[in-house]
């Protein structure tokens, strides 16, 4: 699971899942086959999930590497690579599952290949709208944690004990725990002397 959800592999999975639907006589053959179909449903998000959830909430299924930066960008290239599908589908100059919506065009549609556009520039916007709020929610969570580091980092400097359920490796500054003459002329600086 670890391997499925590492940030970059889920991301290729999620646009090799899209490419797929869209151009291999999948997405055809889902439309005639009912099952087929139900899991196309479900396989979409499930692929989409691999990444969103490890991203949102579990930074321990992270690697160290994912900071709350890494994971910004991240989340800013898949919402590139979201949109990738979409444009695809809006410019093809074939028509996907063609054979299918040629037959079952609906009453309103005067051009199957314009509802096709339609189609892609609505896959391309929904990409984009997802993208946005989730971007937003990584940035949330990039503020709260700078917060409570400030916080504990606050409260070692000043002999406090450490909030509860947080730990901190910090220490404090050299010229506040040495003893030497270069660190007391930091520290008479510091005060003004």
């Amino acid at each position: 699971m670890r391997a499925l959800t590492f940030p970059l592999v889920s991301t290729v999975l999620v646009l090799a899942t899209e490419l797929t639907v869209y151009f291999t006589p999948y997405f055809a053959t889902a439309l005639r086959v009912g099952r087929l179909h139900e899991l196309m449903y479900l396989q979409l998000p499930a692929a989409g999930c691999l990444f969103v959830l490890p991203v949102l909430t579990r930074e321990q299924a992270l690697p160290a590497w994912c900071t709350h930066p890494v994971r910004a960008a991240l989340v800013f290239l898949d919402g590139v690579v979201d949109a990738l599908p979409g444009l695809v589908v809006m410019t093809h100059g074939t028509l996907i599952a063609g054979a299918w919506y040629l037959h079952h065009t609906p009453p309103w549609s005067p051009d199957v290949h314009h509802d096709q556009q339609i189609g892609g520039g609505a896959m391309l916007g929904i990409a984009e709208l997802v993208t946005v709020p989730f971007l937003l929610a990584i940035l949330a969570q990039w503020v709260r944690s700078e917060r409570v580091r400030t916080v504990v980092l606050d409260r070692r400097l000043a002999g406090e004990p450490p909030v509860p359920g947080t730990s901190s490796g910090l220490v404090r500054p050299w010229w506040e725990t040495e003893e030497s003459e270069v660190a007391a002329r930091v520290r008479r600086q510091g005060r003004g002397d």
